[in-house]
């Protein structure tokens, strides 16, 4: 179902953007409420410091040079402090790569519209829907829900122009993954070192 529904967003989204970005905001908001309600509610304010932590670090578990990378590069062991809170760098550190592992899939993506042209179209859009609600996810449960908004929102960034190679039926799958693509990059340097 929620498949169904975030298709049928997308699909929308692509005929009448500027309403769209309205609505999920709205939608977006209503949902960092419900979120926002739940993290600090009485009941779990207790445990609401371990579950901050713990998505970053699900997120950066595959990343280059995370400790459960399979081969080749360097291996580093990041070990949060003994009080099991992070510091300011060392978050700062897994957002950025956290962000930068999902832009590297997002680019690897465009890429793929760009120069796949027998892939059937169904088979790139699902994956930019997974792609997106990955993303969507990791902004959620590490950002705030104003990085949510302007992660849906392309006003203001430079868009590339669309390329004379890339196959039609693709354009609009293309366009969806570099509409975001920028606005991952801004937030990584949102993070500094």
């Amino acid at each position: 179902m929620r498949e169904i529904l975030q298709q049928g967003l997308i699909e929308f989204y692509a005929r009448h953007q500027q309403l769209t970005v309205v609505l999920f905001s709205l939608v977006w908001i209503a949902i960092g409420v419900g979120v926002f309600n739940a993290l600090f509610s009485p009941s779990s304010q207790k445990s609401a410091e371990t579950k901050a932590d713990a998505p970053i670090n699900q997120a950066v578990q595959n990343s280059p040079g995370s400790t459960n990378q399979q081969a080749g590069g360097n291996i580093i062991n990041i070990h949060p402090p003994a009080n099991g809170k992070l510091d300011k760098e060392e978050r700062n550190k897994k957002i950025r790569i956290g962000l930068g592992n999902l832009h590297h899939k997002g680019l690897a993506l465009a890429v793929k519209c760009e120069t796949s042209p027998n892939v059937p179209e169904k088979v790139l859009y699902d994956e930019f829907a997974k792609w997106d609600h990955e993303v969507r996810d990791f902004i959620m449960e590490n950002l705030d829900i104003s990085y949510h908004t302007r992660f849906q929102d392309p006003t203001g960034l430079m868009l590339p122009p669309i390329p004379s190679t890339l196959p039609p039926q693709h354009a609009a799958t293309w366009r969806y993954v570099t509409n975001r693509l920028p606005r991952l990059q801004e937030f990584i340097k949102e993070y500094p070192p």
